[in-house]
């Protein structure tokens, strides 16, 4: 259900898991609640995210209220970052959620996919070779920590900004150049700055002056935090750029989570 080439990689991956599987080869895993005879519902897949309003599933005109009415005893339902509310009323029903958001070892997956992209972008920005270049990454979440890696691995000067003191702290110890992402910040001497964090940090006047003096700007995050036309905006790569990869992902830990087997 909804749009995006990964949701519908990930439904066809998982078609033709089951199609290709002798009958009885791959078993529903067991739960204290019901055994595998009773947990016989429907595979649901929802995208990601699943709502961006908390109304309507995102590329439908589907109400996530009118979506409840339809859910069955034993269904199972793949979704990312679900309302609370609404995934304890899909529980009350019956249902079996997998909410990719709270599954850690999917959201590291993910941010590779997000962080080769942002890498690949990188590298259509300038002539220069990597190792030349100096890069800024403002957020060291899940996302900013894996494109670190990678700049690092390939010979960039990486110089990391963040609001939590004690992940800079630990990088600081690791020999990176790191500052508290604030209006005061150091910018100078970069080349490129990426944004992975939700929130602005990079205040509208330090953003023109950037700009103004050749900085690139990416930004990896959804939302406003840049007003600049200049700023190159990259929401979603992995839906966008590697929807083979992504729905791939996004199946295994689909399948894992309902299923026995290997996917």
């Amino acid at each position: 259900i909804g749009g995006g080439e990964r949701g519908k990689i990930c439904a066809r991956l998982l078609a033709q898991k089951f199609g290709n599987g002798a009958d009885g080869e791959i078993r529903p895993r067991p739960t204290a609640e019901k055994n595998d005879d009773e947990r016989q519902g429907r595979l649901i897949i929802l995208p990601i995210p699943t709502t961006r309003d908390k109304m309507k599933i995102t590329g439908t005109d589907t109400y996530l209220s009118d979506f409840l009415l339809d859910i069955q005893d034993g269904d199972m339902i793949g979704a990312y970052a679900l309302p609370e509310g609404f995934a304890a009323e899909l529980h009350r029903k019956g249902a079996f959620v997998y909410d990719a958001a709270l599954d850690e070892s999917f959201l590291k997956e993910n941010a590779k996919i997000t962080a080769h992209g942002a890498l690949g972008r990188i590298l259509t920005e300038t002539e220069r070779d990597l190792s030349e270049l100096s890069v800024g990454i403002v957020g060291y979440g899940r996302i900013g920590s894996a494109l670190a890696e990678l700049l690092m691995f390939v010979g960039s000067r990486v110089r990391v900004y963040s609001t939590s003191r004690e992940k800079l702290i630990l990088l600081a110890e690791s020999g990176v150049d790191v500052w508290m992402a604030d209006d005061v910040s150091d910018f100078s001497g970069l080349d490129i700055l990426v944004n992975t964090a939700p929130k602005r940090t990079v205040s509208e006047k330090k953003e023109r002056e950037l700009i103004l003096s050749g900085v690139k700007i990416i930004e990896l995050a959804s939302g406003n935090n840049f007003t600049s036309k200049e700023v190159v905006r990259m929401p979603a790569i992995p839906d966008r750029m590697y929807p083979l990869s992504a729905g791939r992902l996004y199946a295994k830990h689909i399948f894992t989570a309902f299923f026995e087997g290997e996917f």
